[in-house]
């Protein structure tokens, strides 16, 4: 778990470029770019998805870019709060964190 924490401190500024969802495998999916260098981009996966709470109200502008990004609920809930002033939430049994240069 601390080792997906470290990896979701380097989310400041990372740019949320897809989200999906597939209800029958209960597996998310979100794409970002991250704002490090060297250029990186980074998948996230929630297998054993039991929740998915994802607003796009912008109440704080329109963004696409994430602020923070936490590890709760002993590894099981995902929050990506977002510059938008939204958060995503995904509760799931196992979130994994893989990133990749471009």
């Amino acid at each position: 778990m601390k080792e997906t924490q470290a990896a979701l401190d380097k989310f400041h500024d990372a740019v949320l470029e897809t989200v999906t969802f597939d209800w029958g495998s209960a597996k998310a999916e979100l794409r970002l770019r991250l704002s490090v260098e060297p250029p990186a981009r980074c998948v996230v996966t929630i297998e054993g998805v039991t929740a998915v709470l994802c607003p796009r109200k912008n109440e704080w502008g329109p963004s696409e870019s994430v602020n923070e990004a936490d590890l709760e609920a002993e590894g099981k809930r995902l929050v990506i709060h977002m510059q938008s002033g939204d958060d995503l939430v995904f509760e799931g049994e196992v979130v994994r964190v893989q990133s990749t240069p471009t």
